[in-house]
């Protein structure tokens, strides 16, 4: 059984039910996580849980102050994992959460190499907003996993919503990230 050891877990969240309680994605990311760390597959110092809330959460995080991370801060105790947690309890977006848990955990604390969580069919725009805000060493330290979405019709809704948001909002500011990289625009440096 392969071991991936890493400074830190960055759990990205999902919105919570307007209750509070977990839904199905965010369900499936956490018993992804559980799994790994209780059979030692995933060994971190720390594991990061991502978010404050969504468009469909924000009622209940505004009236109860219990952000996404809270909720899944609680999930993982309750399941007996034991690793150091650090939220990120800031971000409404996926870029905010990575942008806060680079700026406000991963970088004090030095940390060199990550395990980046979320669904899989989340995680290609995941790696294209971490490309954005983690230098080149760390983001080539990182991995990306996660538990995949099984049936199809919720997993071409999912997909298809991933899709809006790079045309959105993703490929945009990846743009403008190349253009101060490149300002030449040299498309082809080879």
């Amino acid at each position: 059984m392969e071991r991936f050891e890493r400074d830190f877990l960055l759990l990205h969240s999902n919105v919570l039910m307007p209750d509070g309680s977990i839904g199905k994605d965010l369900q499936r990311r956490l018993d992804y996580v559980v799994e790994r760390l209780t059979r030692g597959i995933f060994q971190v110092g720390a594991v990061i849980p991502a978010g404050r809330n969504g468009k469909r959460d924000l009622e209940y995080v505004d009236r109860t102050g219990i952000t996404q991370a809270d909720v899944i801060e609680a999930y993982l105790r309750n399941k007996g994992v034991r690793t150091e947690i650090v939220k990120e309890n800031r971000g409404r977006t996926t870029f905010d959460c990575t942008m806060n848990a680079y700026n406000e955990i991963i970088l004090p604390r030095e940390f060199q190499s990550g395990i980046i969580v979320s669904t899989a069919e989340h995680l290609p725009r995941i790696g294209f907003q971490t490309i954005q805000v983690f230098p080149s060493e760390l983001y080539g330290n990182c991995i990306f996993m996660g538990p995949s979405i099984e049936d199809n019709r919720e997993k071409g809704a999912f997909v298809r919503r991933e899709v809006e948001s790079f045309t959105r909002f993703t490929a945009p500011e990846l743009l403008k990230m190349a253009d101060v990289l490149d300002p030449t625009r040299d498309t082809d440096p080879y």
